[in-house]
């Protein structure tokens, strides 16, 4: 969803990209609507800790 917000392509692609090898260095695992979900449902202070490690 956040991603179709984005007008310009070329920025889409970019933050894409950026999400995409966030999700793989934090679960191993290419992105799927499972590992993103259990992110998005962290408290902010694991969040940030997930984030920051």
């Amino acid at each position: 969803m956040m991603l179709a917000n984005i007008r310009a392509p070329s920025t889409r692609r970019e933050y894409q990209k950026d999400l995409r090898k966030f999700f793989v260095a934090m679960t191993g695992i290419e992105p799927n609507v499972d590992s993103v979900l259990e992110f998005l449902h962290l408290t902010e202070k694991r969040a940030v800790a997930v984030v920051l490690r």
